[in-house]
């Protein structure tokens, strides 16, 4: 009776857990998803406070082409995800993807006639849909957000052991002479290899 009670209670807690982990990831990746949606809305609005300055036209190419970019990445964010994205990698190399990719170089056109001043804040309202879209798939994936805090983590270890480093430096005694040593002993085999050149020729 005793160990059924344990194999119970044991089948019960990794029930409960599985349970509660799902359920972790899901309300995750649903934050993950209205994130995304909201940094696509304030990209949109950034792109309509351009129209609106007078800065380019409602009915300029540039402009309802990225807009419409933004509006499909609102209405598709649930379908970012890390498998999405090892699938386009895969249908990159195949000759339908050129599709996408001439849509974005007749954009890229579109702007260039643009002022310049308009084109970088065009280019950068891209790069941003192009960060929010990295950000939600490292944030909405276990094993991208895992490689992400290690990254992390080896950084900042970085930067410690080299702050670290260089304060223990300053600390010995000697290194500037060691350093002026080594630029009179460099200086002093210059000064001899051009005197031997000398006795050389004469």
């Amino acid at each position: 009776m005793t160990e059924s009670y344990i194999i119970f209670g044991a089948l019960e807690t990794l029930t409960y857990l599985g349970v509660g982990c799902f359920v972790a990831v899901w309300l995750w990746r649903e934050l993950v998803v209205d994130g995304l949606r909201q940094d696509f809305f304030n990209l949109r609005a950034e792109l309509f406070d351009l129209a609106m300055k007078g800065e380019l036209s409602f009915s300029d190419p540039a402009y309802s082409r990225l807009r419409t970019h933004l509006n499909m990445g609102i209405r598709f964010a649930h379908q970012i995800s890390f498998i999405q994205l090892i699938f386009a990698l895969f249908a990159g190399t195949r000759p339908a993807a050129n599709k996408e990719f001439r849509v974005l170089a007749a954009w890229e056109e579109d702007v260039r006639v643009l002022p310049e001043q308009t084109q970088e804040r065009l280019f950068k309202i891209r790069s941003g849909i192009t960060f929010a879209i990295g950000k939600s798939l490292a944030l909405g994936s276990p094993l991208l957000v895992t490689l992400l805090i290690l990254f992390a983590v080896v950084s900042v270890c970085r930067l410690a052991i080299t702050s670290v480093l260089a304060n223990f430096v300053k600390l010995i005694p000697g290194i500037e002479l060691l350093e002026a040593q080594a630029v009179l002993t460099e200086s002093s085999d210059e000064l001899s290899g051009e005197g031997g050149k000398r006795l050389a020729f004469t």
